[in-house]
């Protein structure tokens, strides 16, 4: 059985047909684990997060538990956020809370640390801000997404996670409506960082037509 994540962001993509317009919406970018989840999870788990700098080499991190990091010492910076951004996703296709909240801050370091961002990047750490409890943080991103490209199609994807995170139907409608409309002319721009995402695009536009 393949996924139910896309391979390349890590949102939900679903599995299969969907019989209505609620499980499309429910197959993209839904988490709803987080909410009780998080709030469990933070009471009962006490994470250690360490981060020990090798002698000549980049930081080393590890996590207190079970979860194993990836080995991430001589990786360059971008593909140390990379590496910690699949753990990050990994964890939330199998649903493993505690794993999600250890691995979100250092992938967000990581995050911190690349040398230049690009809208490819701001995407994927929204994504960790999101599974790890903080729409705002994902929010914050989206916004600078839109801030050198107005309609940029994964800034309006964060959006519509953001909304059905929180319960907004009026939103997740207005963000659908967003989507639609920027569809067409964004893709025929050709932006690369389109290229590995089109199964998220292509089925949250699907998604964005069911019911329109």
């Amino acid at each position: 059985m393949g996924s139910a994540f896309c391979p390349n962001c890590g949102v939900l993509v679903g599995g299969g047909q969907t019989a209505g317009r609620s499980n499309d919406r429910s197959s993209i970018d839904r988490v709803p684990w987080i909410v009780a989840g998080l709030a469990a999870a933070t009471a009962l788990v006490a994470i250690s997060i360490l981060l020990l700098r090798p002698p000549g080499g980049a930081p080393a991190v590890r996590i207190a538990g079970d979860a194993t990091p990836p080995d991430i010492s001589q990786m360059s910076p971008r593909d140390r956020f990379n590496a910690l951004f699949d753990r990050v996703m990994r964890a939330v296709e199998g649903g493993d809370t505690v794993t999600v909240l250890g691995f979100s801050p250092m992938a967000l370091l990581a995050y911190d640390q690349l040398p230049s961002v690009d809208a490819d990047a701001r995407y994927h750490a929204a994504l960790i801000h999101l599974y790890g409890g903080d729409p705002e943080g994902a929010r914050r991103l989206a916004d600078s997404i839109f801030s050198e490209s107005p309609d940029h199609l994964f800034g309006i994807v964060i959006q519509g996670a953001i909304a059905e995170l929180e319960g907004d139907q009026d939103g997740l409608d207005q963000v659908y409506a967003r989507y639609r409309g920027a569809y067409d002319r964004e893709v025929a721009a050709g932006r690369t960082e389109y290229l590995d995402h089109q199964i998220i695009l292509d089925r949250y536009r699907d998604a964005s037509q069911v019911g329109a």
